[in-house]
């Protein structure tokens, strides 16, 4: 038996690094020799195949894991600082909205999104990709209309997610700890192991995450927001043969965040508020939990000119949001509450096969299959004055949505001649969606003032 040296390393690193400083103390740069300065060669899947930056034809935005790393991205929405014209937002406490080139879209209308996210090229929906982000290999974004090489289309753009993949021949561990002035701490680990040498290894990876989010306290009650995040990942690599190879990850996170809604004053009679106070005014305290399970396969087999990739996904999210929505306490001495329940299930299945090695042409042939049982139910408690009778009225919306979608693509790329080329692809697609809200509204009580 051949000998093989596998590589083995542990890490272990801790900063203290105000958040206020993460940025501005990133962009100094050491003054060096023009020759020891090298132009870094950046590797892309845009196009499902591994590329340089330099040969994709679109604007394509990449976040290395290294650039992570030094920028301290710990969360989603601060990919935005590293990417021009992209908006990340939290709308609520269980909504998140993406944006680019100043294309969005409101999640509740149900419609589809403006700009498609995938998680190891698996579709997800906004509110899973606003979670801790750790062990990330790089996260590409992606400019323009999406559909003749994704599985969703996407008027303008996509993001795609990776994650660190388990590496067959490396043995290493990492730990990572880091502390902010937002009385946050975060540590992550992930450890690297070889199974069957030279077929099988196995990568697990964690992350523990507390913090007093926004900074948001309630003048009523004294109480403070805080977030805590808990998540575990296991990737498995399997290459049986030369002309296959099997990729298995899946992840749960587990996120619990005070919903509180800052305010400010409008008028003199009202508390004299700034929005920078950071105070939020409601009698109840709101808090959204989010519960997220999420698995993707993938196989790529070679054949003789061809490659073809199958890349199976399921994800079950749970979201429940709970909130006092008399922001402004305008009714005192009572609560009005909403509670948001939303479960999601949704498997997805894509088939491509592309060409090799060919001189003057490739394509790429590919089919995409959904099916998605989203339900969300809404209560909300009213209350209603009628002649001096506080009246308590509970509405609740059940909204049950099932969606059933399927689509062909090809894409194909023409070299006219070494500095020109031409792309034209295709797309056939049908969606089915079945909704019906019932809504129910009943009194629960009254009382005499």
């Amino acid at each position: 038996m051949k000998n093989k040296t596998i590589p083995c390393c542990l890490k272990w690193g801790f900063a203290i690094l105000p958040l206020s400083a993460v940025m501005t103390g990133a962009f100094t740069v050491p003054f060096v020799h023009a020759e020891a300065l090298m132009l870094e060669e950046i590797i892309v899947t845009a196009q499902k195949r591994m590329e340089t930056t330099q040969d994709v034809p679109s604007t394509v935005n990449v976040v290395t894991a290294d650039r992570m790393s030094a920028f301290q991205i710990r969360d989603f929405s601060d990919v935005e600082s590293l990417t021009a014209g992209l908006s990340l937002q939290a709308t609520d406490a269980r909504n998140n909205t993406i944006s680019m080139r100043g294309i969005s879209f409101d999640p509740d209308t149900g419609a589809g999104a403006a700009v498609e996210l995938y998680w190891n090229q698996i579709p997800v929906r906004p509110n899973v990709a606003f979670q801790q982000m750790f062990d990330l290999q790089a996260v590409e974004v992606l400019r323009g209309p999406q559909g003749t090489l994704q599985g969703r289309t996407s008027p303008a753009g996509s993001i795609q997610l990776y994650t660190s993949a388990a590496e067959i021949d490396l043995l290493g561990a990492n730990v990572q700890g880091t502390v902010s002035d937002n009385e946050g701490a975060n540590t992550q680990v992930s450890a690297n192991l070889p199974l069957i040498e030279g077929q099988l290894a196995m990568r697990v990876a964690g992350v523990y995450d507390e913090s007093d989010a926004l900074g948001i306290s309630n003048a009523l009650t004294g109480f403070s927001q805080s977030k805590q995040t808990r998540a575990g990942r296991l990737s498995l690599a399997w290459e049986p043969s030369g002309e296959m190879n099997i990729a298995l990850v899946h992840e749960y996170l587990e996120d619990d965040t005070d919903a509180l809604e800052m305010v400010e004053s409008i008028n003199s009679s009202s508390p004299l508020l700034s929005y920078t106070d950071k105070k939020s005014l409601a009698e109840g305290d709101g808090v959204s939990t989010a519960r997220n399970r999420l698995t993707a396969l993938t196989v790529n087999v070679s054949i003789p000119g061809h490659e073809i990739t199958s890349v199976s996904g399921y994800k079950n999210n749970d979201n429940r949001s709970t909130r006092d929505i008399d922001y402004g306490n305008a009714i005192q001495d009572v609560e009005r509450t909403q509670i948001a329940d939303t479960d999601s299930d949704v498997f997805t299945q894509e088939l491509r096969i592309q060409s090799e090695d060919l001189e003057n042409w490739e394509y790429l042939v590919g089919a995409f299959y959904e099916n998605s049982n989203v339900s969300t139910l809404n209560t909300t408690t009213s209350i209603v004055d009628v002649f001096g009778d506080i009246l308590l009225f509970d509405s609740l919306v059940d909204i049950p949505i099932t969606t059933e979608g399927f689509g062909v693509f090809t894409h194909n790329k023409f070299y006219l001649n070494d500095v020109s080329n031409l792309q034209i692809g295709l797309r056939w697609q049908k969606n089915r969606r079945s909704n019906q809200a019932d809504v129910m509204k009943y009194l629960v009580g009254s009382s005499h003032q």
